[in-house]
């Protein structure tokens, strides 16, 4: 672009500024040789660029050329205004000692360009009058530890006017530790009717877990994962933690919707993640919550993301034979309320080829969830769990935890209701108070209904 005669030159382009820089560096490198160097000329710039490893390289011949004579024009240009005040420096030096301070303003005018990465760099009329008066503006850049200027500008970019490049958000901030021990406030103690499931856990994961080498010896492989399905609310995510509480070993507890991720690999790459966690840390117990989320059946798929995880999830999993762990098992634990929409692959021999299922609990199964969810209650010794197990059929664990705490509310109502009446005898720190009785169970279930079809 041709400059009008009298008009000073800017450097508005970003390319401009690039070339600018480049310019700099290779005045400054001739300095360094101490032997003058060659006049700076279009050619000679030209031919650095095309000789460096700079992306300008690839920018049209006819475009550089054009952008290197602007902004020789302009460094033309800031000698030249250098040179003036300088010599005007020189007329009243006996009268200016103090301005010997003021050294160096040409590389000041450059740097204060390099402050202006956004700005036009076209030197206005203050920044005129603050080189031939050798005042200081609030634009003069910060000096370093070794005196020299610095700025952001130059502090972003590579020697050759390249930029650095930015880390990413999860290279500069280290990751968090996370806890891996297994949950301590809940045991075995507190399930009931659940016993023929916690038997068959004891024979195809605590035994595994806890005599490894007698597997090792015996050329016996152990299961690698056991699928618990069942109706909504009948404890498959309580009695996996219970479990991992009650063998002590390290737990890892995933929910499966929390492995999905926008970005394209990022959810095979948190499948695998945990997968090399769980065998640093073995033995080591995984539970994998609503698994059919994420492990659907491949050929009913709309996405492929959702293809590669399963198929991330099968590698996975055939890499946790004990051969492949050092002898230290690895367990997957998995739930789901709908075992046929998982894939077929997942569910074959060496993988989630052991399955238990808990159906809805009987009158005897209730009786003993009944027993395990009030033994913190106070309730009179001759309550009648059997008579309550009785009027509740097809109430899973989760429904019959609800009638208890609706039982309980309506208890602590009926008092406060007394209190206010003033005509409650017993004080609050009394045993029996508030009690729950039969009837008032009874009461509560006319509204209440099971989350599933009576059996």
């Amino acid at each position: 672009m041709p400059i009008r005669s009298g008009q000073r030159p800017s450097l508005t382009q970003s390319l401009d500024r690039e070339i600018y820089q480049v310019v700099r560096k290779i005045a400054d490198e001739q300095a360094e040789r101490e032997d003058g160097g060659k006049r700076l000329s279009t050619s000679i710039v030209y031919d650095s660029i095309k000789n460096s490893n700079s992306s300008l390289k690839r920018r049209p011949k006819k475009l550089l050329e054009d952008s290197i004579d602007r902004v020789l024009l302009v460094i033309k240009e800031e000698q030249d205004d250098s040179e003036a005040s300088l010599d005007g420096d020189f007329d009243g030096i006996a009268d200016a000692a103090p301005a010997l301070k003021e050294h160096n303003v040409m590389n000041r005018s450059i740097t204060k360009l390099w402050a202006q990465p956004k700005a036009s760099l076209t030197p206005n009329t203050q920044s005129d009058t603050a080189l031939t008066t050798g005042q200081t503006t609030p634009s003069t850049p910060t000096q370093g530890l070794d005196g020299d200027a610095t700025t952001p500008g130059k502090a972003d970019r590579h020697t050759n006017g390249e930029p650095h490049k930015k880390r990413r958000k999860a290279e500069r901030e280290p990751k968090k530790e996370v806890d891996r021990t297994p949950p301590a406030d809940i045991s075995l103690a507190n399930l009931g009717g659940v016993d023929a499931v916690i038997e068959e856990l004891n024979e195809l994961v605590a035994m595994p877990m806890l005599y490894p080498e007698t597997y090792l010896r015996t050329g016996i492989q152990p299961p690698r994962g056991v699928l618990l399905h069942g109706p909504p609310g009948c404890g498959k995510t309580m009695i996996a933690n219970a479990f991992a509480s009650e063998i002590g070993v390290s737990f890892i507890p995933i929910s499966a919707p929390s492995l999905v991720a926008g970005m394209s690999g990022e959810s095979e790459k948190k499948i695998r993640e945990i997968f090399d966690e769980a065998k640093k840390m073995a033995p080591c117990l995984v539970f994998i919550d609503e698994i059919d989320v994420i492990m659907g059946k491949r050929e009913s798929a709309q996405r492929e993301m959702e293809k590669r995880i399963v198929a991330q999830m099968l590698t996975c999993m055939d890499d946790m034979a004990l051969e492949k762990t050092d002898g230290k098992p690895v367990i997957i634990i998995a739930a789901t309320n709908r075992p046929d929409s998982i894939d077929p692959a997942l569910r074959r021999a060496g993988r989630f080829n052991k399955e238990i299922n808990l159906g809805v609990p009987n009158e005897a199964s209730r009786e003993k969830i009944l027993r395990a969810l009030t033994q913190k209650l106070m309730l009179p010794d001759e309550f009648d769990f059997l008579k309550l197990a009785k009027m509740t059929p097809g109430f899973v664990g989760a429904d019959l935890n609800d009638v208890v705490s609706v039982a309980g509310t309506e208890a602590m109502k009926r008092m406060m209701t007394a209190l206010k009446q003033r005509v409650v005898d017993t004080p609050l720190t009394s045993p029996t108070a508030p009690s729950t009785d039969i009837m008032e169970i009874d009461s509560i279930l006319t509204t209440a209904s099971a989350s599933t079809s009576t059996s």
